[in-house]
């Protein structure tokens, strides 16, 4: 009698026992963070920044792995192939997780992944070579709305690319061509070459081509001038409105237990209330931007709906 009474006790203390077990055992190994795109750029850098400090917080390696092609495509595909258990995270950019899957049907949606925290945010620049006789966003505008002007941006399905279609639309631009750039450094590399007339990407990729005096900015998308660019004009301060500004945040396939997601939001909460990512990340002119997982995956839903009616306004998608 007294084993039957016994046991029924023992099974619930194992049952309430378990979660924390679990949670003990990860991570099981060396984590993976997929970037879905190529080393060098404002997303690799935060990737970087961010692995090393998880690493620290998880008490083992975190290892970077750029998977690029089909403008952040394969990358996700990549983490959505594994397992579910935590070990590889993904770059969560809404040029690979939202935009891809509207444009191209690529066999996943942002709905397959469960985010983890929006990192980081940085405002966009319009940027054209220090000898182009384009020396004002109005300059600019007077040329794109008598002729068709060339311009680079990370991706085919990029942000970036979406972001300035729609500019270039409401401001009565001539349709564009646009030539994608495998990444942000491909990106600058495109204009540089004077392949493209203009280039559209974060300010913190063009920063060094700036201050080396290469690359002159036309507008930043920022309320106020940077201080650390202090001669670049903005969007607003020449009339023109730039209400967007560039996300990167974290992300795991679906499926991953609740406890391993505890742990990892309770390191990542914990790495962004810090003070020394946000200045590993002033470095590089990224400013640490943190939102937790709801509030990420509210920013993700909303997004959608906005880039998904953004597209049929502009016949991307029907």
């Amino acid at each position: 009698m007294k084993t039957r009474h016994l046991l029924p006790a023992l099974l619930c203390a194992l049952a309430l026992c378990a979660p924390s077990v679990h949670a003990a055992d990860y991570p099981s190994g060396p984590v993976v963070i997929i970037s879905p795109y190529a080393p060098g750029d404002s997303v690799d850098n935060t990737a970087r920044i961010f692995a090393d400090r998880l690493g620290r917080e998880l008490g083992t390696s975190v290892i970077v792995q750029n998977v690029t092609g089909g403008s952040g495509i394969i990358g996700m595909k990549n983490a959505l192939k594994a397992a579910p258990d935590g070990q590889t995270l993904v770059m969560a950019v809404a040029g690979a997780l939202i935009n891809a899957p509207l444009l191209n049907s690529p066999g996943f949606t942002s709905k397959d992944f469960t985010p983890l925290a929006k990192l980081t945010e940085l405002p966009f620049a319009i940027a054209v070579k220090s000898d182009s006789p384009f020396k004002t966003l109005d300059d600019l505008a007077a040329a794109a709305r008598t002729r068709t002007l060339k311009f680079s941006t990370p991706g085919a399905s990029s942000t970036q690319r979406m972001v300035i279609s729609e500019f270039a639309a409401k401001n009565g631009f001539k349709s564009m061509r646009h030539i994608a750039g495998q990444g942000g450094s491909d990106t600058v590399t495109k204009l540089l070459t004077g392949e493209v007339d203009m280039a559209f990407t974060a300010v913190s990729v063009f920063y060094p081509l700036v201050k080396g005096g290469k690359l002159r900015l036309l507008a930043v998308g920022t309320d106020d001038r940077l201080p650390y660019l202090p001669d670049q004009p903005t969007f607003k301060e020449q009339g023109f409105a730039m209400p967007e500004t560039l996300w990167f945040g974290i992300a795991v396939r679906n499926g991953v237990p609740a406890e391993t997601l505890d742990v990892l939001n309770g390191a990542i909460n914990k790495i962004c209330s810090g003070t020394e990512m946000k200045e590993a990340l002033d470095k590089f002119k990224i400013s640490l931007s943190y939102l937790g997982p709801e509030e990420f995956g509210m920013l993700i839903e909303n997004t959608v709906v906005r880039r998904e009616a953004m597209m049929k306004e502009l016949g991307l998608i029907k």
